[in-house]
Protein backbone atom coordinates (compact mmCIF):
# COMPACT_ATOMS: atom_id res chain seq x y z
CA UNK A 1 0.00 0.00 0.00
CA UNK A 2 2.94 2.31 0.67
CA UNK A 3 3.90 2.17 -3.03
CA UNK A 4 0.71 4.04 -3.98
CA UNK A 5 0.61 6.34 -0.98
CA UNK A 6 -2.66 4.73 0.09
CA UNK A 7 -3.97 4.23 3.56
CA UNK A 8 -5.62 0.90 4.25
CA UNK A 9 -8.77 2.82 5.19
CA UNK A 10 -10.09 5.66 3.03
CA UNK A 11 -13.05 7.96 3.51
CA UNK A 12 -15.87 8.08 0.94
CA UNK A 13 -18.99 10.11 1.63
CA UNK A 14 -18.38 9.83 5.35
CA UNK A 15 -18.00 6.04 5.33
CA UNK A 16 -14.88 3.91 5.66
CA UNK A 17 -13.61 2.16 2.54
CA UNK A 18 -11.18 -0.64 3.28
CA UNK A 19 -8.44 -1.37 0.71
CA UNK A 20 -7.13 -4.95 0.73
CA UNK A 21 -4.00 -6.44 -0.84
CA UNK A 22 -4.77 -10.14 -1.36
CA UNK A 23 -1.78 -11.34 -3.34
CA UNK A 24 1.79 -12.10 -2.34
CA UNK A 25 3.22 -12.12 -5.87
CA UNK A 26 3.37 -9.40 -8.56
CA UNK A 27 0.18 -9.08 -10.57
CA UNK A 28 1.48 -6.74 -13.31
CA UNK A 29 4.36 -6.78 -15.78
CA UNK A 30 3.49 -3.82 -18.01
CA UNK A 31 6.40 -1.82 -19.36
CA UNK A 32 5.43 1.85 -19.10
CA UNK A 33 7.35 5.03 -18.56
CA UNK A 34 7.29 6.77 -15.14
CA UNK A 35 5.08 7.63 -13.32
CA UNK A 36 3.11 4.63 -14.67
CA UNK A 37 6.01 2.19 -14.27
CA UNK A 38 4.35 -0.36 -11.99
CA UNK A 39 6.13 -3.46 -13.29
CA UNK A 40 6.60 -6.19 -10.69
CA UNK A 41 4.09 -4.71 -8.26
CA UNK A 42 0.75 -5.84 -6.85
CA UNK A 43 -1.59 -3.33 -8.45
CA UNK A 44 -4.76 -5.45 -8.37
CA UNK A 45 -6.39 -4.54 -5.06
CA UNK A 46 -9.86 -4.94 -3.57
CA UNK A 47 -11.85 -2.14 -1.94
CA UNK A 48 -14.86 -2.81 0.28
CA UNK A 49 -17.47 -0.44 1.58
CA UNK A 50 -19.65 -2.07 4.20
CA UNK A 51 -21.80 -0.93 7.15
CA UNK A 52 -19.75 -0.89 10.34
CA UNK A 53 -22.48 -2.88 12.07
CA UNK A 54 -21.87 -5.87 9.76
CA UNK A 55 -18.91 -8.24 9.96
CA UNK A 56 -16.86 -8.63 6.78
CA UNK A 57 -13.75 -10.67 6.12
CA UNK A 58 -11.69 -11.18 2.95
CA UNK A 59 -9.22 -14.04 2.53
CA UNK A 60 -6.92 -14.94 -0.39
CA UNK A 61 -7.86 -18.15 -2.18
CA UNK A 62 -6.00 -20.23 -4.70
CA UNK A 63 -7.17 -20.31 -8.31
CA UNK A 64 -6.47 -23.69 -9.87
CA UNK A 65 -6.08 -22.63 -13.49
CA UNK A 66 -3.79 -19.74 -12.53
CA UNK A 67 -0.90 -22.19 -12.76
CA UNK A 68 -1.53 -22.32 -16.53
CA UNK A 69 -0.68 -18.60 -16.65
CA UNK A 70 2.95 -17.51 -16.73
CA UNK A 71 4.12 -15.72 -13.59
CA UNK A 72 5.80 -12.33 -13.58
CA UNK A 73 9.32 -13.79 -13.38
CA UNK A 74 8.58 -16.20 -16.23
CA UNK A 75 7.23 -13.44 -18.47
CA UNK A 76 10.33 -11.36 -17.80
CA UNK A 77 12.57 -14.34 -18.62
CA UNK A 78 10.71 -14.79 -21.91
CA UNK A 79 11.06 -11.11 -22.75
CA UNK A 80 14.77 -11.29 -22.00
CA UNK A 81 15.09 -14.22 -24.40
CA UNK A 82 13.22 -12.30 -27.12
CA UNK A 83 15.16 -9.11 -26.39
CA UNK A 84 11.89 -7.18 -26.39
CA UNK A 85 9.69 -6.16 -23.45
CA UNK A 86 6.75 -5.03 -25.58
CA UNK A 87 3.52 -6.42 -24.08
CA UNK A 88 2.09 -7.34 -27.48
CA UNK A 89 5.04 -9.64 -28.14
CA UNK A 90 4.54 -11.30 -24.75
CA UNK A 91 0.96 -12.42 -25.35
CA UNK A 92 0.85 -16.09 -26.29
CA UNK A 93 2.21 -19.54 -25.47
CA UNK A 94 5.44 -19.40 -23.46
CA UNK A 95 8.31 -21.63 -24.68
CA UNK A 96 8.60 -24.70 -22.44
CA UNK A 97 12.27 -24.06 -21.72
CA UNK A 98 11.15 -20.82 -20.02
CA UNK A 99 8.09 -22.12 -18.15
CA UNK A 100 6.27 -25.43 -18.15
CA UNK A 101 3.92 -27.70 -16.25
CA UNK A 102 5.76 -30.96 -16.93
CA UNK A 103 5.38 -32.29 -13.38
CA UNK A 104 1.80 -31.19 -12.76
CA UNK A 105 0.09 -30.90 -16.17
CA UNK A 106 -2.46 -28.16 -16.57
CA UNK A 107 -5.23 -27.61 -19.12
CA UNK A 108 -5.17 -28.40 -22.82
CA UNK A 109 -6.63 -25.62 -24.96
CA UNK A 110 -7.96 -26.06 -28.50
CA UNK A 111 -9.48 -22.86 -29.81
CA UNK A 112 -10.76 -22.14 -33.32
CA UNK A 113 -9.48 -18.73 -34.37
CA UNK A 114 -11.97 -16.16 -35.72
CA UNK A 115 -9.95 -15.79 -38.93
CA UNK A 116 -9.47 -19.53 -39.33
CA UNK A 117 -6.93 -21.96 -37.96
CA UNK A 118 -6.51 -23.49 -34.53
CA UNK A 119 -4.74 -22.26 -31.41
CA UNK A 120 -3.45 -25.10 -29.26
CA UNK A 121 -1.89 -25.17 -25.79
CA UNK A 122 -0.72 -28.47 -24.39
CA UNK A 123 -1.24 -29.34 -20.69
CA UNK A 124 2.49 -28.76 -20.20
CA UNK A 125 2.54 -25.24 -21.61
CA UNK A 126 1.89 -21.89 -19.94
CA UNK A 127 0.24 -18.89 -21.57
CA UNK A 128 0.16 -15.09 -21.22
CA UNK A 129 -3.29 -13.53 -21.69
CA UNK A 130 -2.75 -10.03 -20.31
CA UNK A 131 -0.20 -7.81 -18.59
CA UNK A 132 -2.14 -8.55 -15.40
CA UNK A 133 -2.52 -11.78 -13.46
CA UNK A 134 -5.79 -12.77 -11.74
CA UNK A 135 -6.44 -12.58 -8.03
CA UNK A 136 -8.89 -14.83 -6.18
CA UNK A 137 -10.42 -14.43 -2.75
CA UNK A 138 -13.39 -15.27 -0.56
CA UNK A 139 -15.72 -12.69 0.93
CA UNK A 140 -17.39 -13.72 4.16
CA UNK A 141 -19.89 -11.54 5.94
CA UNK A 142 -22.48 -11.67 8.65
CA UNK A 143 -25.60 -9.57 8.36
CA UNK A 144 -27.30 -7.66 11.16
CA UNK A 145 -29.62 -10.64 11.48
CA UNK A 146 -26.57 -12.86 12.12
CA UNK A 147 -26.96 -14.59 8.75
CA UNK A 148 -23.65 -15.80 7.36
CA UNK A 149 -22.75 -15.63 3.69
CA UNK A 150 -19.68 -16.42 1.57
CA UNK A 151 -18.71 -15.70 -2.02
CA UNK A 152 -15.72 -16.96 -3.97
CA UNK A 153 -14.51 -14.19 -6.28
CA UNK A 154 -11.98 -13.95 -9.08
CA UNK A 155 -10.84 -10.66 -10.60
CA UNK A 156 -8.67 -10.07 -13.66
CA UNK A 157 -7.79 -7.20 -15.96
CA UNK A 158 -7.90 -8.70 -19.47
CA UNK A 159 -6.05 -5.85 -21.28
CA UNK A 160 -8.52 -4.94 -24.02
CA UNK A 161 -7.06 -4.88 -27.52
CA UNK A 162 -7.88 -1.18 -27.84
CA UNK A 163 -5.24 -0.50 -25.14
CA UNK A 164 -2.52 -2.37 -26.99
CA UNK A 165 -1.90 0.76 -29.06
CA UNK A 166 -0.04 2.23 -26.09
CA UNK A 167 2.61 -0.46 -26.46
CA UNK A 168 4.06 1.43 -29.40
CA UNK A 169 5.86 3.57 -26.79
CA UNK A 170 6.88 0.66 -24.56
CA UNK A 171 9.47 -1.19 -26.60
CA UNK A 172 12.21 -3.30 -25.09
CA UNK A 173 14.76 -1.81 -27.47
CA UNK A 174 15.87 1.79 -27.21
CA UNK A 175 13.74 2.62 -30.25
CA UNK A 176 12.29 0.86 -33.31
CA UNK A 177 14.78 -0.16 -35.96
CA UNK A 178 12.36 0.05 -38.86
CA UNK A 179 10.68 2.83 -40.85
CA UNK A 180 9.06 4.11 -37.65
CA UNK A 181 12.40 5.00 -36.02
CA UNK A 182 12.45 8.74 -36.73
CA UNK A 183 8.73 9.05 -36.05
CA UNK A 184 9.09 7.21 -32.73
CA UNK A 185 12.01 9.38 -31.60
CA UNK A 186 10.18 12.60 -32.45
CA UNK A 187 6.74 11.64 -31.17
CA UNK A 188 7.93 9.98 -27.97
CA UNK A 189 9.77 13.15 -26.93
CA UNK A 190 6.73 15.32 -27.63
CA UNK A 191 4.56 12.84 -25.76
CA UNK A 192 6.76 12.92 -22.67
CA UNK A 193 6.92 16.71 -22.73
CA UNK A 194 3.16 17.23 -23.02
CA UNK A 195 2.04 14.52 -20.59
CA UNK A 196 -0.17 16.14 -17.96
CA UNK A 197 1.47 13.98 -15.29
CA UNK A 198 4.96 15.44 -15.82
CA UNK A 199 6.27 17.25 -12.75
CA UNK A 200 7.44 20.34 -14.61
CA UNK A 201 3.96 21.28 -15.86
CA UNK A 202 2.29 23.87 -13.56
CA UNK A 203 -0.92 22.59 -11.90
CA UNK A 204 -3.22 25.03 -13.71
CA UNK A 205 -1.91 23.79 -17.07
CA UNK A 206 -2.20 20.11 -16.17
CA UNK A 207 -5.76 20.36 -14.83
CA UNK A 208 -7.53 22.67 -17.30
CA UNK A 209 -8.21 19.86 -19.76
CA UNK A 210 -9.88 17.86 -17.02
CA UNK A 211 -12.31 20.63 -16.10
CA UNK A 212 -15.91 19.33 -16.31
CA UNK A 213 -17.75 20.50 -19.41
CA UNK A 214 -14.78 22.05 -21.18
CA UNK A 215 -15.51 20.72 -24.65
CA UNK A 216 -13.45 21.40 -27.77
CA UNK A 217 -16.13 23.88 -28.89
CA UNK A 218 -15.93 25.72 -25.56
CA UNK A 219 -12.18 25.83 -25.84
CA UNK A 220 -12.32 27.18 -29.38
CA UNK A 221 -14.68 29.96 -28.28
CA UNK A 222 -12.65 30.87 -25.20
CA UNK A 223 -10.71 34.12 -25.08
CA UNK A 224 -7.06 33.78 -26.02
CA UNK A 225 -4.62 33.49 -23.14
CA UNK A 226 -1.38 31.56 -22.56
CA UNK A 227 -3.35 28.93 -20.65
CA UNK A 228 -6.09 28.54 -23.26
CA UNK A 229 -3.63 28.51 -26.16
CA UNK A 230 -1.57 25.82 -24.42
CA UNK A 231 -4.66 23.66 -23.93
CA UNK A 232 -5.61 23.98 -27.61
CA UNK A 233 -2.11 22.94 -28.76
CA UNK A 234 -1.99 20.14 -26.18
CA UNK A 235 -5.27 18.63 -27.38
CA UNK A 236 -4.20 18.88 -31.02
CA UNK A 237 -0.91 17.20 -30.17
CA UNK A 238 -2.56 14.32 -28.33
CA UNK A 239 -5.00 13.70 -31.17
CA UNK A 240 -1.95 13.36 -33.42
CA UNK A 241 -0.15 11.13 -30.87
CA UNK A 242 -3.15 8.80 -30.66
CA UNK A 243 -3.29 8.56 -34.43
CA UNK A 244 0.43 7.76 -34.59
CA UNK A 245 0.24 5.00 -31.99
CA UNK A 246 -2.93 3.55 -33.53
CA UNK A 247 -1.42 3.29 -37.00
CA UNK A 248 2.05 2.20 -35.86
CA UNK A 249 0.77 -0.54 -33.58
CA UNK A 250 -1.23 -2.23 -36.33
CA UNK A 251 1.83 -4.18 -37.48
CA UNK A 252 2.59 -5.33 -33.91
CA UNK A 253 -0.98 -6.53 -33.37
CA UNK A 254 -1.27 -8.13 -36.81
CA UNK A 255 1.78 -10.24 -36.09
CA UNK A 256 0.30 -11.95 -33.01
CA UNK A 257 -2.75 -14.22 -33.21
CA UNK A 258 -3.22 -13.75 -29.44
CA UNK A 259 -3.71 -9.98 -29.71
CA UNK A 260 -7.48 -9.96 -30.47
CA UNK A 261 -9.80 -9.84 -27.45
CA UNK A 262 -11.84 -12.76 -28.76
CA UNK A 263 -8.84 -15.12 -28.82
CA UNK A 264 -7.58 -14.34 -25.33
CA UNK A 265 -11.12 -14.43 -23.97
CA UNK A 266 -11.64 -17.81 -25.61
CA UNK A 267 -8.54 -19.23 -23.93
CA UNK A 268 -9.59 -17.73 -20.60
CA UNK A 269 -13.04 -19.33 -20.85
CA UNK A 270 -11.59 -22.75 -21.67
CA UNK A 271 -9.25 -22.53 -18.68
CA UNK A 272 -12.07 -21.45 -16.40
CA UNK A 273 -14.56 -24.04 -17.62
CA UNK A 274 -11.99 -26.81 -17.16
CA UNK A 275 -12.52 -26.45 -13.41
CA UNK A 276 -14.97 -28.58 -11.50
CA UNK A 277 -18.16 -26.69 -10.75
CA UNK A 278 -17.22 -26.49 -7.07
CA UNK A 279 -13.90 -24.80 -8.02
CA UNK A 280 -15.42 -22.09 -10.19
CA UNK A 281 -15.85 -18.61 -8.71
CA UNK A 282 -19.31 -17.41 -7.71
CA UNK A 283 -18.46 -13.90 -8.85
CA UNK A 284 -16.24 -13.09 -11.82
CA UNK A 285 -14.92 -9.52 -12.05
CA UNK A 286 -13.34 -8.75 -15.41
CA UNK A 287 -11.89 -5.38 -16.40
CA UNK A 288 -10.83 -4.15 -19.86
CA UNK A 289 -12.78 -6.97 -21.46
CA UNK A 290 -13.07 -5.22 -24.84
CA UNK A 291 -16.86 -5.13 -25.16
CA UNK A 292 -17.31 -1.41 -25.73
CA UNK A 293 -19.07 -2.07 -29.05
CA UNK A 294 -21.77 -3.96 -27.15
CA UNK A 295 -22.73 -1.03 -24.92
CA UNK A 296 -26.48 -0.77 -25.11
CA UNK A 297 -29.52 0.11 -23.08
CA UNK A 298 -31.32 -2.84 -24.62
CA UNK A 299 -30.45 -5.21 -21.78
CA UNK A 300 -33.21 -7.58 -22.81
CA UNK A 301 -31.20 -8.62 -25.89
CA UNK A 302 -27.71 -8.15 -24.43
CA UNK A 303 -27.13 -11.88 -24.04
CA UNK A 304 -28.09 -12.48 -27.67
CA UNK A 305 -25.62 -9.84 -28.80
CA UNK A 306 -22.91 -11.38 -26.63
CA UNK A 307 -23.53 -14.79 -28.21
CA UNK A 308 -23.35 -13.22 -31.67
CA UNK A 309 -20.23 -11.09 -31.10
CA UNK A 310 -18.35 -13.41 -28.72
CA UNK A 311 -19.43 -17.03 -29.38
CA UNK A 312 -16.44 -18.28 -27.36
CA UNK A 313 -18.13 -16.85 -24.23
CA UNK A 314 -21.18 -19.09 -24.59
CA UNK A 315 -20.03 -21.81 -22.13
CA UNK A 316 -19.25 -19.17 -19.51
CA UNK A 317 -22.57 -17.37 -19.96
CA UNK A 318 -24.51 -20.60 -19.92
CA UNK A 319 -22.81 -21.54 -16.67
CA UNK A 320 -23.29 -18.23 -14.85
CA UNK A 321 -26.52 -16.99 -16.41
CA UNK A 322 -28.20 -20.33 -17.06
CA UNK A 323 -29.02 -19.35 -20.68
Amino acid sequence: MDVYGLESTLQMEGEDVEVHCLSTEPTFFGNYAPPDDLDGQIIDLVATRFPSSAKLQLRPKGLTFARDLARHSEVRAWQAQMGDACTVKSLGIVPEEIANLNYTPGVAVNLELPEGGLLQKSPQQKVVLSDHLPIAFTVQWESEQSERHELYCTSMNMLAQSYLDFNFWCLGREYPEDACQDLWLFASRLRATADRKTKWLPPEYSTLGRSPGLSDNDLAAAKDSPLVNWERVNRWLWRWIFRVQREASKAQVAGNVMAPDAVRQGVFVQLLMSLEESERPDLLLLQEFGLAELCTEDLQHLTERLFEQRPMLRPLLQCHLGV
